[in-house]
């Protein structure tokens, strides 16, 4: 629990510091309402910086180191996965080759409420990824 209170104080720390120097004319409090919408584990070849994690909530996403507790890099969702619609619901890396030994993240899939979207995973997400494939859960859409 402590570690969880001391993300939500650097996500209002990082507000107010982005609110005073953009100029921001509606100021979102994170520190209002602390949720968070999904998170991911990052994924890095060398193993040696596996302890960065994703973490989305409403529009953005941020990295956080799980070691150090830094909490940097705040990117609009839409500047890098334009097609997700928001919010996201969940997002998780996965591979297609389950072969023994390979630890190599493949795909990412998006998920929010019944819709999905797959894209390639790499090790640093940077502005309008490619979109592989996209569908609706129907199993859940005919469910009564």
């Amino acid at each position: 629990m402590k570690d969880l209170t001391a993300l939500f104080v650097k996500l209002c720390v990082l507000q107010i510091y982005f609110s005073l120097n953009v100029k921001a004319k509606q100021i979102d409090s994170y520190c209002d309402d602390p949720y968070i919408d999904a998170i991911m584990w990052s994924f890095r070849e060398n193993q040696t910086e596996n302890d960065i994690i994703y973490i989305f909530r409403g529009q953005h996403f941020w990295k956080y180191n799980l070691m150090t507790g830094d909490l940097w890099d705040e990117k609009l969702i839409k500047q890098v996965w334009p097609d997700v619609k928001l919010p996201v619901t969940a997002i998780s890396r996965f591979q297609a080759d389950e072969s023994v030994g390979k630890a190599v993240c493949e795909n990412i899939i998006i998920v929010s409420r019944l819709e999905y979207w797959i894209y390639d995973c790499k090790e640093e997400y940077e502005s309008n990824q490619t979109l592989r494939l996209t569908g609706i859960d129907c199993a859940e859409k005919y469910k009564k």
